[in-house]
């Protein structure tokens, strides 16, 4: 009788990896960010915590990893949608699931860069991922577009305004007749 040895994993395995990041993303649909661990990604995924360990040994690399995969896994069965019903109920499909939203919004928090004093990090968060994706859906039906020339000036536009105290906007809506 010849018993077959279970399978060797490495770290690389893909299967073990897209094991981790969708435990994350489970993860992250019931919690916010600060509140995800390897623990509770390891118990999400169904797996050891030695697993997501092994496959992403830093957080950053489950977390970089869990933006490509949710990301491409949001837009890309979408694209039909817009194909056939436009750009309104392809944006609304989109928003119909705020996690990936905040998870984007808490990431940016994390790796901001120092901004002025003037800036509140959560609100340039907002503003960057607003950037970002508004950018991003540009892309999509301007192929000629310069993506990172658009990026690279639109940031540059929002950080000189950064720099400024902010100043709450004034509608002067009583005035018009």
């Amino acid at each position: 009788m010849h018993i077959e040895p279970p399978p060797v994993t490495s770290p690389d395995d893909p299967s073990l990896r897209g094991e981790a990041i969708i435990g994350m993303i489970t993860a992250l649909r019931s919690r916010p960010l600060h509140e995800a661990t390897p623990e509770v990604v390891a118990a999400a995924a169904g797996v050891d915590l030695d697993v997501v360990a092994r496959t992403f040994p830093s957080w950053g690399g489950l977390l970089l990893a869990t933006i490509d995969r949710w990301n491409e896994e949001r837009t890309v069965p979408l694209m039909p949608l817009a194909e056939q019903h436009g750009t309104v109920r392809f944006l609304r499909a989109i928003v119909a699931d705020p996690s990936l939203m905040r998870f984007l919004t808490a990431t940016l928090n994390i790796a901001a860069s120092p901004e002025p004093g003037t800036m509140e990090p959560a609100r340039g968060s907002e503003q960057l991922l607003a950037t970002y994706e508004e950018l991003q859906l540009q892309s999509m039906v301007r192929p000629e577009m310069d993506l990172l020339e658009a990026f690279d000036r639109a940031v540059t536009r929002l950080r000189e305004g950064w720099s400024r105290a902010y100043v709450p906007p004034v509608w002067e809506l009583d005035l018009v007749h």
